[in-house]
């Protein structure tokens, strides 16, 4: 029906079952689709459907494209929006997973001055495939007018986003391109012929990280340092008279070049942007002698 829809063939070499469709009729819930700067008409492109949470914040702290979208209705064991057991449907390959990587082709515009916004996904329950929603792409990013990167970069700081993004000249094609991060897979987030973006997620260590990329057969080699203020209870065992073992807060920042600080005390309190910035680090080092703070 997409490829109907869109005039075009599966470009996976693989034919849409013959099932014939037939139009959505459950509760539909509200999600984003977000895509990578730079999409370009004739060429493939990745996007990547998110919660709806997740997608207003995204939208908050980063430069890629979202979309308010909607889509079957799904619920997990606790009753809380998901998008596991939901498949989408492009011109360019079918049953992708919806919380996956999603690669499409950029249709053509059918005139010079009109906007490559002509398409659209299915999107279906895993169980059910032959009855999809029609997702419409209204507004893709516009294609970039630079020139093709000559030499790849990437920060050298994991952002607060957790979106870790690079700058190279590739395929766009988020199933092929491969990311590892010392040593772990992780799944591309978005890509387009000149950007892809993936989330470390825990396979990111305070300090610093290694990730590669490879594509179409090339494989690049990164660094990213990854500064983090750790939040740890340690427990005093000063000696002497007043020998005390009860927990004390501590505060570190590491900087991952061996610099950075510390500092306890039970009067310490961290503020909410610490807090912040400690909840998903937890430090591994554990002090086992400290300072009586008499």
């Amino acid at each position: 029906m997409l490829a109907a829809l869109l005039r075009t063939t599966p470009g996976t070499g693989e034919e849409y079952a013959a099932v014939p469709e037939r139009p959505f009729h459950g509760d539909a819930m509200l999600a984003g689709i977000v895509y990578a700067p730079g999409c370009v008409p004739g060429e493939l492109c990745t996007a990547h459907f998110v919660p709806e949470r997740e997608a207003k914040e995204i939208k908050k702290t980063s430069d890629f494209a979202v979309a308010e979208v909607r889509v079957p209705k799904h619920q997990d064991a606790h009753g809380h929006a998901t998008l596991h057991f939901m498949v989408v449907n492009t011109d360019q390959a079918k049953h992708q997973p919806a919380d996956g990587p999603v690669t499409f082709k950029v249709p053509l515009a059918e005139t010079t001055t009109a906007a490559a916004t002509a398409m659209a996904f299915d999107v279906a329950l895993a169980d059910k495939p032959d009855e999809p929603m029609i997702v419409p792409v209204e507004n893709l990013p516009p294609a970039t007018e630079e020139q093709p990167h000559k030499h790849a970069s990437a920060p050298p700081v994991i952002p607060d986003s957790g979106i870790c993004v690079v700058h190279d000249t590739l395929s766009g094609n988020g199933h092929a391109t491969k990311i590892g991060v010392n040593g772990t897979d992780v799944p591309v987030f978005v890509e387009s012929p000149s950007l892809v973006a993936f989330k470390p997620g825990d396979a990111a260590q305070t300090g610093k990280n290694e990730f590669t990329v490879t594509d179409d057969g090339t494989t690049k080699t990164y660094e990213a340092w990854d500064p983090a203020l750790a939040i740890e209870a340690i427990s005093c065992k000063a000696d002497g008279p007043r020998r005390d073992t009860r927990p004390m807060l501590g505060l570190a920042w590491v900087d991952g070049t061996g610099g950075g600080w510390r500092g306890r005390g039970r009067r310490l309190r961290p503020t909410d942007d610490q807090k912040r910035l400690a909840k998903h680090r937890q430090n591994e080092r554990r002090q086992r002698d400290c300072i009586d703070p008499a």
